[in-house]
């Protein structure tokens, strides 16, 4: 059962650029209830580039949370298959009471405004989820 109190927030962080933008909310929402960030880094390949943008971004995540003066908690996890459920499954485990993830910026009419993972996370999460919208996707696109 998802805690009613908002007391761990999950922050999963992929090697996309803009995944870096929701740690100001996750930081904003740790001060105001004084809760403890779970940076998660989400391995989904075994390549080494990959492992290493994971880790600069944790980095810059573990950074911006020592500025703020807010806990947290580094993780990493190898997930090979259903990210939407490998997530759900380890928020469960680590009982947080919020999830946020980036808005995915999607090609399709039909997932242009959440896109397909967010939809499918939406779809089974239990606890509630913080969407944020990627600020820079039509700067960065045109």
């Amino acid at each position: 059962m998802i805690g009613r109190d908002l007391t761990q927030i999950l922050v999963p962080i992929d090697e996309s650029f803009e995944t870096l933008q929701k740690i100001k909310h996750a930081v904003s929402f740790a001060k105001l209830f004084n809760a403890k960030l779970l940076i998660l880094g989400t391995h989904t390949s075994s390549h080494p580039e990959s492992k290493h943008v994971i880790n600069v971004q944790m980095g810059h995540a573990q950074a911006m949370c020592d500025k703020a003066n807010v806990r947290y908690e580094l993780l990493s996890v190898s997930i090979k298959s259903n990210i939407c459920a490998a997530l759900v499954e380890y928020a469960k485990t680590a009982e947080a009471n919020l999830m946020i993830i980036m808005r995915e910026e999607e090609e399709e009419f039909f997932d242009f405004w959440l896109g397909t993972s967010t939809r499918k996370l939406i779809s089974i999460s239990p606890m509630p989820l913080l969407i944020v919208p990627n600020v820079n996707h039509f700067s960065v696109n045109k």
